[in-house]
């Protein structure tokens, strides 16, 4: 397995936040639809091991690091994902991969562990949700998984990950918690659902305002 599975999805999750990738998958699985967006595909780990409820999958990834897309496009090849490279908090990148996958809204936008990785605070994140619920059609979900870093106790392994990871900018969460996060879903979708498990904060957006 790759250092990020290794290492991030299976000592991380398990230890430091406590929220096995089990418990991740399981929801990924339920929410995915048949037209779906992964952005940050990290090594493509979902995308690979997921159930899908449905067949014939139509997947687009979105990140702006190449690396991760020609990987995880490599590792799920058998789905025939299309990659865009883009920038998250760049609308105008967004609205190209609707605009070059025909201008349908996509049934599910997943965003798993993404948040905590982003610069800037919760409200600066807000932008990045808001982009991203443009793409989501009006039965739609955006959903994901973000590590808090207020309001949650973190055990030893994890408060030494945090500050190692905020100090290098692997991380930007030092002051994300489940109000802000509450928050900026708030500002772009009618129906909001969030649940914490150990530090990590599950969530969904569905019923985009605009």
């Amino acid at each position: 397995m790759d250092l990020y599975g290794c290492w991030v999805l299976g000592v991380n999750c398990r230890l430091a936040w406590r929220c096995p990738k089990k418990v991740q998958l399981k929801a990924y699985e339920s929410l995915a639809g048949p037209k779906h967006l992964d952005v940050g595909v990290g090594n493509g780990f979902y995308l690979d091991r997921a159930q899908f409820r449905h067949d014939n999958m139509e997947i687009t990834l979105f990140d702006l690091n190449q690396h991760a897309l020609d990987y995880t496009s490599r590792r799920i090849q058998r789905l025939k994902p299309v990659a865009f490279k883009g920038d998250v908090y760049e609308a105008e990148d967004a609205a190209k991969v609707l605009a070059a996958r025909g201008g349908a809204k996509f049934d599910s936008v997943a965003i798993m562990f993404v948040l905590h990785c982003l610069p800037g605070n919760m409200e600066d994140k807000a932008a990045v949700i808001e982009n991203l619920s443009t793409l989501v059609s009006p039965d739609g979900v955006l959903f994901g998984t973000t590590v808090l870093g207020r309001g949650v106790k973190h055990n030893l392994f994890g408060r030494s990950t945090m500050k190692i990871f905020n100090s290098n900018g692997v991380f930007s969460n030092r002051e994300d918690d489940e109000d802000g996060l509450r928050a900026a879903l708030s500002a772009s979708f009618e129906e909001v659902k969030v649940e914490v498990h150990g530090t990590v904060a599950m969530f969904s957006g569905r019923r985009p305002r605009r």
